[in-house]
């Protein structure tokens, strides 16, 4: 069983799915059917698979795909696409760091990074600092920022459709002039504000090259969902959680994942407390 066939089923009887939810859908799918060739679906295939991919993503990211999988298993079960009992595989247990976002000294270490970037097909450093700088000042996440058609920005308001978010509304927000000005001067075609030309996964390395190039750290954590920590500490201690969580397209309070609250301004009360005599 493919998860791929699997998938354009689910798809096509769930018509409320966001881009961005099915766009996830598609990477494991794609992922799975690559490693397992066709390969009859158990607990413990799933679980190999799982381990293999803990190799190269973070925890978080294998949990989601065991969701991923879990949910086209149950599905293929109700729809009699197949037989199996049920795949019963535990989550694995994330150890609970701190959210990590970066310094404003440098975040604009990594924006001047840009003007070094490799160009890709056209995509350069004009591209390359659109982008990063677009994503700060929004919080939109990468496939929604690549997914972005030139003709939902118009100087400075950007509106993102309600299929790219996870609410499912609408997202209309202004860029600051700086962000403005990096658009234009990026010369965007008609067809994609961020015309990124290759495929979506060869971006990840592609931006690890622009971090290490301004001497930032290059772990699992440090790229674009950096970047978006980045974003959201800045937010919040401009107008708390719920401009936060209105920012980032959460349906909750995930302080806790975003929040690098080593930014945070300084509130040393001891040393304002009445001191003991």
């Amino acid at each position: 069983m493919y998860a791929r066939d699997v998938l354009a089923r689910y798809t096509s009887t769930r018509l409320g799915l966001s881009r961005s939810t099915v766009e996830q859908y598609r990477i494991t799918a794609t992922d799975f059917d690559r490693w397992n060739n066709g390969r009859r679906w158990t607990s413990d295939l799933v679980r190999s698979y799982m381990a293999t991919t803990l190799e190269r993503c973070s925890m978080a990211t294998v949990n989601r795909r065991r969701g991923v999988l879990l949910t086209l298993w149950r599905f293929a079960q109700r729809s009699g696409l197949c037989d199996e009992q049920s795949i019963d595989v535990e989550k694995l247990r994330e150890p609970k760091r701190s959210p990590e976002a970066w310094s404003l000294e440098e975040l604009g270490r990594l924006v001047s990074a840009t003007a070094g970037a490799k160009s890709h097909q056209g995509f350069g450093p004009k591209q390359w600092r659109a982008l990063v700088l677009t994503m700060y000042d929004t919080g939109i996440r990468l496939n929604t920022a690549l997914s972005l058609s030139a003709s939902a920005y118009r100087r400075p308001r950007l509106v993102v459709p309600a299929e790219f978010q996870k609410s499912g509304r609408d997202f209309v927000t202004e860029v600051s002039q700086q962000t403005a000005d990096a658009i234009e001067e990026s010369d965007p075609p008609r067809e994609r504000l961020f015309p990124w030309p290759l495929r979506r996964r060869a971006i990840w390395p592609a931006f690890r090259d622009v971090v290490e190039s301004a001497g930032l750290s290059c772990g699992r954590r440090d790229l674009f969902h950096k970047l978006r920590r980045t974003g959201y500490t800045q937010v919040w201690i401009l107008g708390g959680v719920a401009a936060a969580t209105e920012w980032a397209d959460h349906a909750g309070d995930l302080s806790a994942s975003y929040l690098d609250t080593s930014l945070l301004p300084s509130h040393r009360f001891a040393d304002r407390l009445p001191r003991p005599k």
